[in-house]
């Protein structure tokens, strides 16, 4: 079963709402097993470059208890008190920037397709894939049975020093008190990154430009 989170209904990924001092912000940092990969296809194969060296910090400007009380509220049903004063279940939008090394990605090719992808992004000019978050697009649907939340995003990705505004849809679950995943598919065309898709064995093995950027991301409580 699933329900719409409307004005009243909001958690981690909120718009408006409750200020807090800086102070009682959540701050979040990405867990080891968080993972970013590509994904794409060639005229011979398909292909997968992973990521596991990611940085970056997401902070909300809402003591985590709040946003607990929330979230335990919302699998509750216990909506009752928000009827009166909606701002109680609101929070800030989340601040979140996320950045990957282009040269700690491994590929299923192994080091000749990792030089390539190396090549293909200019690594060495522009080391780092870049994500900043801007802003909630949509109401965020709550669904009861997977206690899971799912809205579209915007944000900045930065791939090969080139910068695209995108929105992706998002998945949120809570893991626990302290931990939090968000997933996320991305299907974006090489060249609108000014990336040339990668050839081989001179010229006979071609990349497709359809390529498609996964986050699966674990959110960690800064201790």
């Amino acid at each position: 079963m699933r329900t719409f989170i409307g004005t009243i209904l909001v958690t981690l990924f909120a718009a408006g709402g409750v200020t807090s001092a800086a102070a009682d912000a959540a701050r979040f940092s990405i867990s080891p097993r968080s993972v970013l990969t590509l994904e794409g296809s060639s005229n011979v194969a398909r292909w997968r470059c992973t990521g596991t060296t990611l940085d970056g910090e997401a902070t909300v400007a809402a003591p985590l208890a709040k946003i607990n009380e929330v979230i335990d509220r919302i699998e509750d049903g216990d909506i009752g008190v928000w009827m009166s004063n909606p701002a109680e279940g609101r929070f800030p939008a989340p601040r979140f920037e996320l950045v990957v090394p282009v040269a700690s990605l491994r590929c299923s090719g192994g080091r000749p397709m990792e030089r390539d992808l190396n090549h293909a992004l200019r690594a060495q000019q522009y080391p780092r894939i870049e994500f900043q978050l801007d802003g909630v697009r949509d109401a965020i649907e709550h669904d009861i049975d997977q206690h899971l939340y799912r809205t579209s995003v915007g944000g900045h990705l930065v791939l090969a020093g080139t910068t695209r505004d995108i929105v992706v849809r998002v998945t949120a679950e809570r893991l626990s008190r302290r931990q939090f995943r968000i997933h996320a598919e991305l299907p974006v065309r090489m060249t609108q990154f000014r990336i040339e898709p990668p050839r081989a064995l001179f010229g006979m093995i071609q990349a497709h430009d359809e390529l498609v950027v996964t986050f699966d991301l674990i959110l960690e409580v800064l201790a």
